[in-house]
């Protein structure tokens, strides 16, 4: 009996001895790159460091771990010069890296968006409100208010000169938008339109009513509050 015991164990034990062996072979195993996760689990199945590894020329996860630390502690506005400051990050991929993150974040607030009021677009565009030029905006908008598409039209001083409807409504037509919003600046902070404000709406609202693209609103905004032309009742076309 006891040996009919001991051979019914032997299976036991050996299922135990070739586990212990499988997770020293794993344990002994060189851990995999960057690159060989991402071909064995997906983008999915990798850390930040780790995908960030892999916008390097070379696989430096000290890099990353580096660069991720300036990601999570610094203005968009001042990435650039930040990433630049790192040893062995030179311009080019300071450049490249600030290029993608900017892409990215822009992208990801564009067509997670919907408008409801001034409020939003002056979130989704919080990004410009400490900039020391005016900035002109469109926002193309679905039928459901949400974002399409965010352009930066123009980067100066903003008059009825350097904005042409012609320009603000090709976009919008190429957008497939059923509205439009246009937004910018005002670097002093001061929302007060201008009289250049106020002609520029009158001439986009007159294209839109003759495109069919309605303009929903003109925003002027700044790091000390924001004004809306619908909200104020001021004036989005001539008559």
């Amino acid at each position: 009996m006891k040996t009919n015991r001991a051979m019914n164990q032997l299976p036991l034990f050996a299922a135990e001895n070739a586990a212990y062996a499988e997770r020293e072979t794993c344990q002994s195993s060189p851990p995999f790159t960057a690159r060989e996760k991402l071909e064995r689990y997906g983008v999915e199945g990798l850390s930040d460091t780790e995908l960030l590894t892999l916008m390097l020329p070379s696989d430096r996860p000290s890099v990353a771990a580096e660069i991720l630390a300036v990601i999570d502690t610094i203005a968009p506005e001042a990435l650039y010069d930040s990433l630049r400051s790192l040893r062995k990050i030179g311009s080019n991929r300071a450049a490249s890296l600030s290029a993608a993150f900017e892409l990215v974040r822009r992208r990801l607030q564009a067509h997670s968006s919907k408008v409801r009021g001034p409020e939003d677009v002056v979130q989704l565009l919080s990004y410009l409100n400490h900039k020391e030029q005016e900035h002109f905006i469109s926002i193309s908008l679905n039928g459901a208010h949400e974002v399409k598409q965010v352009r930066v039209l123009t980067v100066g001083l903003v008059n009825v000169c350097q904005i042409h409807p012609r320009e603000v409504f090709s976009h919008a037509i190429s957008d497939r938008a059923v509205s439009l919003i246009v937004a910018h600046n005002h670097p002093s902070g001061d929302t007060t339109p201008s009289k250049e404000d106020m002609r520029l709406t009158e001439r986009l609202g007159d294209a839109a009513d003759l495109i069919g693209i309605p303009l929903l609103d003109h925003i002027i905004f700044g790091h000390r509050g924001f004004l809306s032309f619908k909200s104020q009742g001021l004036a989005l076309r001539s008559s």
